[in-house]
């Protein structure tokens, strides 16, 4: 696997299947903007918890995802944790 920045790594093998992984912040009020360079129309983005903050709820859901720049992910009211993402594509 090869790093691509310091909150992103590619895998070269999931499968057959390259995948990105990061985390986010939630931050309890508002949309969270994630910058995912490889990230498609197409892609899958799978949301986890990593460390709880605030009051966790539901998970972040994906709102919108921009080819070449990232995704978007509203959350909880309250909600200021930490959570993973995965990036199939």
């Amino acid at each position: 696997m090869a790093a691509l920045s310091p909150s992103i790594t590619f895998f070269t093998s999931l499968g057959d299947q390259p995948a990105y992984r990061g985390t986010f912040v939630a931050n309890g009020t508002s949309v969270v903007t994630v910058a995912a360079p490889g990230v498609t129309l197409e892609s899958n983005i799978l949301i986890t918890l990593n460390t709880v903050g605030g009051t966790v709820g539901a998970l972040p859901a994906v709102q919108t995802k921009t080819a070449g720049t990232g995704f978007t992910v509203a959350g909880t009211a309250g909600d200021t944790s930490t959570y993973n993402y995965l990036i199939l594509f």
